[in-house]
């Protein structure tokens, strides 16, 4: 019997003790984790807000909403003008950024519209829809999440009508390149 209550007790101990040790590495496994730094979700709850210009005089806005560390989507607007033609067009946009980090690959779609005038009876006009593959950088100036600078170059690809108004015809174009655009866009994020 002495020998079975000097075993109960011996297990006892053992457990107490094993125990102890557990609570033991618990606690400097929390004080650990309480002294690291928070993780930061640097791109993926933020709110980017910018002004962009575009070569051969044009403005546009951008807003883009980040729904991961490497997808984004947003919308535009955008005009610019050129001599005798002038666009105006409203798009909405997704972006990867296949490294995390600054560089994107983008597309958007939206609608597009367009003016020329050559001279007196000698005008035309287009509207429809376009896609505009792009690719570019999404640079912070400081700290991350703040303000920001993006060049960028965009390529529109416009699917729909054309009006010339002097030379009285209408035509379907199924695609028409234009001129690639390059972009610089300042903004703040948030």
């Amino acid at each position: 019997m002495n020998r079975l209550i000097g075993f109960f007790i011996l297990v006892f101990l053992i457990t107490t003790f094993a125990h102890g040790q557990v609570e033991i590495i618990n606690f400097d496994r929390e004080t650990q984790l309480s002294q690291e730094q928070p993780v930061k979700k640097a791109d993926t709850t933020n709110n980017w807000f910018s002004g962009e210009f575009l070569f051969l005089f044009g403005v546009g806005a951008r807003y883009e909403r980040m729904l991961s560390p490497m997808f984004s989507l947003g919308a535009n607007f955008s005009y610019h003008w050129f001599l005798f033609m002038s666009e105006i067009g409203i798009r909405a946009f997704f972006r990867y950024y296949p490294w995390r980090k600054a560089f994107f690959l983008g597309a958007a779609s939206g609608f597009s519209s367009w003016s020329t005038s050559l001279g007196p009876g000698t005008s035309g006009y287009g509207l429809g829809m376009e896609v505009t593959p792009e690719i570019g950088w999404k640079i912070d100036v400081g700290k991350a999440g703040g303000f920001f600078i993006s060049p960028g170059i965009k390529w529109p690809l416009f699917f729909g009508y054309r009006i010339d108004v002097g030379f009285k015809k209408t035509t379907f174009r199924l695609l028409k390149a234009r001129l690639p655009l390059l972009i610089f866009g300042l903004g703040y994020a948030f």
